[in-house]
């Protein structure tokens, strides 16, 4: 039955015309009823109880002490009775303050309106701790993106003598402390939520003019002269050809991207995502556990992809040990600066920190100087058998996180493993 399958921390509010009549006495039904009915109980009525006290539910409209007008939902040629009711589950009897109908008022023909007043009770939220994080989204604007990266070459050759000094694991701890802190002096940090989010054109030509136009609204709200609605009027003009010359601008800078190689892939997934975002409904909400069965609810569906994940990651696949490629022998090659260049060019913004920090706007912000550190700290990684070669200590603290791919969720996969990296930031799937 529906009802019975409802959680008992959710509240019920049953309504409607139930097409019985309760009667006026409870009789056997204490639990059920109110005593406070009307008229006289029939098979129907006697029906609606037994589901009440199935489900421990409790009639509403017999709880409350009221006069004939207000307990009467039927009537019809002389013939009065009580046949729409509210219920609500024994427990949450406290929550309900009134219930009666309403005199002379039909939603349909021969029905009264019967309304409940209840006080549900809502679960206080607290205050959500939102931690500082760096503003490096202050790195996009040119001054000071030109700033940061002034400082960084200020401390080059500080920074390039600490690396010097020690394997890959001190080159990375250089790198990380020059970047945090040049960033830190530049950008500063953030103080609670924020506020609002930057939208797609907004500049600061864009934020200066807006700024200039709010000023001189509240210079003509306060004197109410003439000259000074003149100078809001002119300056708002200018803050919408600022904010139409930004809009531009940007779209030819997107038009511009196109056009490179890869621009294609860029135009799907932007077309991708104002698609999912213009769905009145997001996300799956069901999935197909082992024999085909459709789940439904939150527990039910975090079981089948714990079921689903712990096959997956636990059954080894036959292999017969044999890399099926050619030996190569020789040197290693040497990653260049301009693979590390055109890597970090691709690198995308926006993305979260990992614990040590470090994010691209950081290092694409450094020019030359951030292309050589990581072209140096790469080449380090790359000889695992020099003393202090390999992955940096903070490299070890990666982790797995599974992404559904594809449209189909509910046939349980597939899925991509991305293994997420503190020390760069970047995922290899």
């Amino acid at each position: 039955m529906v009802l019975s399958g409802i959680p008992q921390n959710e509240v019920i509010i049953l309504g409607g015309d139930l097409n019985g009549h309760v009667g006026r006495e409870s009789d056997g039904f204490e639990g059920v009823h109110g005593e406070q009915g009307y008229g006289m109980r029939n098979a129907e009525g006697e029906r609606i109880l037994e589901f009440g006290n199935a489900l421990e539910l409790v009639l509403c409209n017999t709880l409350f002490k009221k006069d004939e007008a207000k307990l009467v939902t039927y009537s019809s040629g002389g013939c009065k009775s009580t046949i729409d009711y509210i219920m609500v589950r024994k427990e949450d009897r406290v929550l309900v303050r009134d219930a009666k109908a309403i005199p002379g008022e039909e939603c349909v023909s021969q029905h009264r309106l019967v309304i409940g007043d209840l006080t549900l009770r809502i679960k206080k939220v607290g205050a959500k701790n939102h931690p500082p994080k760096l503003k490096v989204w202050k790195l996009h604007s040119g001054g000071n993106k030109n700033e940061f990266r002034e400082k960084i070459e200020h401390i080059a050759e500080e920074v390039e003598e600490m690396m010097e000094s020690g394997g890959v694991d001190g080159k990375w701890q250089a790198m990380k402390k020059a970047l945090l802190e040049a960033t830190e002096e530049v950008c500063g940090w953030s103080k609670g939520k924020a506020r609002q989010r930057e939208t797609w054109w907004w500049n600061d030509s864009v934020e200066r003019a807006v700024n200039e136009k709010r000023r001189c609204h509240k210079v003509w709200k306060k004197s109410k002269r003439e000259a000074d609605r003149a100078r809001y009027v002119e300056a708002r003009r200018a803050s919408r050809t600022a904010v139409w010359e930004a809009q531009e601008t940007k779209r030819k800078k997107f038009a511009s991207e196109l056009e490179r190689e890869g621009g294609q892939k860029s135009f799907f997934k932007i077309a991708k995502q104002m698609v999912k975002e213009r769905r009145d409904v997001t996300g799956a909400n069901c999935v197909k556990d082992e024999v085909g069965n459709i789940v439904t609810d939150n527990r039910g569906v975090k079981e089948v992809w714990q079921r689903y994940m712990e096959k997956l990651l636990n059954v080894d696949n036959d292999w017969d040990g044999e890399a099926g490629c050619d030996e190569v022998e020789g040197e290693c090659g040497l990653i260049t600066q301009t693979e590390v260049g055109k890597a970090m060019k691709a690198m995308k913004d926006g993305k979260a920190a990992g614990p040590c920090g470090v994010v691209a706007e950081m290092l694409k912000a450094a020019g030359d100087v951030g292309v050589q550190w990581m072209t140096d700290l790469c080449a380090e990684g790359g000889r695992k058998a020099a003393p202090g070669g390999g992955c940096p200590d903070n490299g070890w603290l990666s982790t797995v996180n599974d992404l559904v791919r594809g449209p189909e969720p509910c046939n349980g996969g597939p899925l991509q493993h991305v293994t997420v990296w503190a020390a760069s930031g970047s995922g290899d799937g």
